[in-house]
C-alpha cells in the first residue's frame, strides 16, 4: 500500500501498520503532483508540467511532458486513467466546460496527442475516469 501527498511519498509493506517515507524533491521544481495511478508495472503521477514514475513508491524520476499542440493542458489538468488492455492513458482538462474541454491520449504518459474536439462532445467538468470492460451481450 502506498499513500501520497503533493511532495511526500510514504510506503507500507505490512498492510499499513508501519510506514516509511520521504519528501520527493524531484516534484518540487514542477509544482507538486496529482493524478496518481498504478499501471500494473509502476506508479505514475503527473503535474501539469511533468510525469513522475516509480516502481517502489519511494524513488521517483521526473520527465517533462510533451504535448502534440502548442496549446497544452495548462494548470487545469484533470483526471487521468490508464487502460491496461490497450496500454493507453487518457487525460481530460480540469475545470473546463463544453467547448473549452480538451482531451489527450498517450501510450507512455509523457507524449500526449490531443483528440480533435470534433471527436467528443464537451460538457460539465469531468472529475473522475474509471476504466472497465463489460461483455457485449450486456451493452450491444
Amino acid at each position: 500500500m502506498t499513500r501520497y501527498s503533493s511532495l511526500y511519498s510514504a510506503r507500507s509493506t505490512d498492510q499499513g501498520r508501519t510506514w516509511t517515507g520521504r519528501l520527493i524533491d524531484e516534484a518540487s521544481q514542477y509544482g507538486g503532483w496529482d493524478n496518481i495511478i498504478f499501471n500494473g508495472q509502476e506508479f505514475v503521477a503527473w503535474s501539469y508540467l511533468a510525469v513522475f514514475k516509480s516502481v517502489d513508491g519511494i524513488t521517483w524520476t521526473a520527465t517533462p511532458l510533451n504535448y502534440s499542440s502548442p496549446v497544452n493542458m495548462g494548470n487545469t489538468m484533470g483526471p487521468i486513467a490508464f487502460n491496461p488492455s490497450t496500454g493507453t492513458y487518457v487525460m481530460f482538462s480540469g475545470n473546463s466546460h463544453y467547448d473549452q474541454q480538451k482531451v489527450a491520449r498517450s501510450t507512455d504518459g509523457i507524449n500526449w496527442t490531443f483528440i480533435p474536439s470534433t471527436k467528443f462532445k464537451g460538457g460539465h467538468p469531468i472529475t473522475k475516469i474509471i476504466v472497465g470492460e463489460i461483455e457485449s451481450k450486456y451493452c450491444p
